[in-house]
């Protein structure tokens, strides 16, 4: 079985020389480390982590990494616990779990998986995206195009796929009187809610106005709710 490998590779590093030093007291060749019930293995060169190194959590669930001197390159998996399932005799064996998570560290994407394998989770430097677990969509957010830390808009669904909330954002741009650096911040300008249906029911605008201190305030509010898609009733609410 899968984890029976896993076992037996451990027992043959037993057998072989691991958990060595080098002349200069630095960590060499192939290390097998255990804390508190969390078991690595993979290899040193000169004190620094190299190659290929999998980790066993205590849940069972494996972590495939690859390090270049002493940092994580490349692309880590999580993978979840084997499963025991029964062959077609009877017989007993453990099946290697589904991927997990999956981050690429050279552009920064990260993805999470159901057990089904569906996604459940991504995203990177452009957008994030979380899903049911039927494979529908059930939020994405993407920032600012010149600001990342900045959210530019923000959607909500529907387990079956229908867009319930949409939040758009309007951003700001703001400079530190003791540092004089510039930052960001987001502000809510409109939303909008819909039924499962697909029908818009309400829509809120929020319109800012510039302070003697450079900051931001509510100038006025205006509500719209509607009717089959039909316009029903307005609201605009001042700043008093």
């Amino acid at each position: 079985g899968f984890l029976d490998k896993i076992s037996n590779m451990f027992k043959k590093e037993e057998k072989e020389k691991i958990n060595q030093y080098n002349k200069a007291g630095e960590k060499e060749g192939r290390w097998q480390e255990e804390i508190e019930g969390v078991k690595t293995s993979g290899n040193y060169v000169n004190g620094s982590k190299e190659g290929k190194w999998t980790t066993i959590n205590k849940d069972n669930s494996i972590l495939e990494e690859n390090y270049v001197n002493g940092f994580v390159e490349g692309i880590s998996k999580e993978f979840y616990p084997p499963t025991l399932e029964k062959d077609s005799f009877g017989n007993s064996q453990l099946l290697p779990g589904e991927i997990k998570t999956e981050v690429n560290h050279e552009n920064g994407v990260i993805k999470e998986y159901y057990e089904n394998g569906n996604l459940e989770f991504e995203c990177d430097s452009n957008h994030i995206k979380e899903y049911y677990e039927n494979g529908n969509l059930k939020y994405s957010a993407f920032p600012d195009k010149n600001c990342q830390n900045a959210l530019a808009e923000e959607n909500y669904y529907y387990e079956n796929g229908n867009l319930k909330q949409e939040v758009k954002y309007q951003i700001s741009e703001f400079t530190e009187k003791e540092t004089y650096s510039n930052y960001y911040e987001s502000f809510v300008s409109q939303i909008k809610d819909y039924n499962k249906e697909g029908n818009l029911e309400k829509e809120r605008s929020i319109v800012y106005e510039d302070t003697d201190n450079k900051s931001l305030e509510v100038s006025h509010i205006i509500d719209k709710n509607y009717e089959n898609n039909n316009l029903v009733k307005i609201e605009i609410l001042d700043k008093d």
